[in-house]
């Protein structure tokens, strides 16, 4: 009976795209931009809210985007915040970024937050096979100490697949777990981990 709103802080258009054609980065942008709309649809999110800072540097904008993810919660009386954890999931400096601005959130509004975690079979593995997808390795930071769960959501696999195959732009159509192990790919398409840190 509860609303979700999707909050996202930039569009990825300095990642490389998996389509056949090559783009500009303002094309990447509403290329990705729209699969994200299509798959929230898919999803049943309330709303969505893209806030397009420059990918890559979002930590350059931290105060201005808690500002507006602030803003956002009181509008939506945001109770629970989900975010990525400290580890960024892949080590990417944005989702880092997110981490922080999310933690301060949750604190200033006093809610419950959940990141997004792997179960501890596929944590002390994740750092070598998550490297494997990286294009700019200086947009990552080391992976250190995925949290462990306290929340685990049975997904039908079929039903995953066909929401991440909507994100043609970032991921192989036909392997969106490209360099993953067999193990990792099962877990993944099965299950969603969260753990609870506030």
């Amino acid at each position: 009976g509860g609303t979700t709103t999707l909050v996202c802080a930039t569009l990825g258009e300095q990642g490389s795209s998996h389509l056949a054609q090559q783009m500009t980065e303002s094309a990447l942008k509403r290329v990705r931009l729209k699969e994200l709309r299509v798959a929230t649809r898919r999803e049943g999110f309330s709303s969505v809210t893209a806030f397009r800072y420059p990918d890559g540097k979002l930590s350059r904008y931290h105060a201005q985007f808690f500002e507006r993810v602030l803003t956002e919660a009181r509008r939506r009386k945001s109770d629970v915040i989900l975010s990525f954890g400290a580890d960024g999931f892949s080590g990417h400096r944005d989702h880092i970024a997110c981490n922080r601005v999310a933690a301060e959130l949750a604190a200033h509004l006093g809610c419950m937050r959940y990141v997004f975690t792997l179960p501890p079979t596929l944590a002390r593995t994740a750092p070598k096979w998550l490297s494997v997808r990286r294009t700019r390795p200086s947009r990552y930071r080391s992976i250190y100490g995925y949290a462990k769960p306290t929340v685990v959501l049975r997904l039908p696999k079929r039903y995953k697949l066909k929401v991440l195959r909507i994100y043609k732009s970032q991921l192989d159509v036909g392997d969106p777990f490209r360099g993953f192990p067999p193990v990792a790919i099962r877990t993944l398409l099965e299950r969603e981990y969260f753990a609870q840190v506030t």
